[in-house]
């Protein structure tokens, strides 16, 4: 008999989406989650700090309009935590996104799972593995 290749499983990358339209933030969670990726989820920017603040998290996928801490204000906490500062972030939102950093994308409302998809993983990839 010959020898079992020996296959290598990667953990399931985690992201958080904050999303305060229920339906939103399904199809988000049942998207990601389709390509193998972990997900907990936030319906506002208070929850979004408490999960980051606590939680191993590879990217975020984030509404600009939410209840609380809006959107903008969970990107400037992030940016500003030195443990968090260089997390990739996917904006998706109808407002107009924040100016570009190098760690921030952006999806247009509404959103495609194709474009969610995409964004998403270039925005992983484009992060130093640890």
């Amino acid at each position: 008999m010959g020898s079992v290749p020996k296959v290598t499983v990667l953990p399931a990358l985690t992201i958080l989406v904050v999303e305060d339209d229920p339906d939103l933030l399904r199809f988000a969670q049942a998207t990601l989650r389709l390509q193998g990726y972990r997900t907990l989820t936030a319906v506002d920017g208070t929850d979004a700090v408490a999960l980051l603040a606590k939680r191993r998290i590879h990217g975020v996928v984030l509404d600009l309009q939410l209840p609380g801490i809006d959107g903008y204000g969970v990107l400037r906490w992030l940016r500003n935590e030195p443990r968090l500062a260089a997390l990739p972030v996917v904006i998706v939102s109808a407002l107009p996104p924040p100016p570009p950093d190098g760690r921030t994308w952006y999806v247009p409302k509404p959103a495609s799972a194709e474009s969610l998809l995409e964004t998403v993983a270039n925005a992983l990839a484009s992060q130093p593995s640890d």
